[in-house]
């Protein structure tokens, strides 16, 4: 999706995860708010990434995933099939 002058929105997001099945670990999430293809997003389209993910017309695509272990790391691919790294 494109912002004003022609921008995309990166979001970060910063986990400290303290109680897990997996022993403590943190991630640091990067990602592009998204709109279907087809599909136009509202005026208020940002408004709704606040809101029910449900019922939003917006959504993030994650393109990196750094954890701190390799549990974390071995865990987020099977489970999420997600971009989840491990930097060595």
């Amino acid at each position: 999706m494109r912002f004003a002058n022609g921008k995309a929105l990166v979001a970060i997001g910063l986990y400290q995860y303290r109680e897990t099945s997996i022993a403590n670990y943190n991630e640091v999430g990067t990602a592009l708010v998204v709109v279907p293809k087809g599909l136009k997003p509202s005026k208020a389209a940002l408004l709704s990434l606040y809101g029910n993910p449900d019922k939003s017309d917006m959504g993030f695509f994650v393109i990196d995933l750094p954890v701190t272990t390799a549990d974390a790391c071995a865990s987020g691919r099977e489970a999420w099939a997600t971009q989840v790294h491990y930097p060595n």
